[in-house]
This record gives C-alpha cells, structure tokens and sequence, in this order.
C-alpha cells in the first residue's frame, strides 16, 4: 500500500499498427482507452494487415478524430 505510480507518457493507436498518437489525457472506458485501437487497415481480400507483416504502417499517420476520409494503398 501507498505506492504510487508515475504515468511518463501516453500513446494511443486510433487505427491498429499505424502510428502512435501522444495523448494528454485519455478516458477509460469498458473496451479499454476510448478511440486506441478502434479500426484496422484491412487488405482487398478483407483480412487484417499488421506492421508484423508490414512494418511500413509505423510510418502512416492516423487521422484526427471526426476527419472521414479514406485511403486505398496499392
């Protein structure tokens, strides 16, 4: 008891493997952080693509939240 904690930085990842988002506050909510991880980039044939398998998609920015726009990768 009486330990406490220092948070030193805050990251989320709007979209899963694109590049992380510093936060300064996040709120928590039942799935976890609320917008960390919400969305994927998906191939043509519908299956999930990873920076395991793509490491590029470290480089990609996510989008600020209400921004609907769509991209198609080649």
């Amino acid at each position: 008891s009486g330990k406490v904690l220092e948070l030193a930085a805050l990251w989320t990842y709007p979209i899963k493997s694109v590049r992380a988002v510093a936060q300064s506050t996040a709120r928590l909510g039942p799935e976890g952080l609320d917008g960390d991880r919400r969305l994927l980039v998906a191939s043509a044939a519908n299956e999930a693509l990873t920076q395991r398998q793509h490491p590029r998609l470290a480089t990609v920015p996510a989008l600020p939240h209400g921004c609907a726009r769509a991209y198609a990768c080649t």
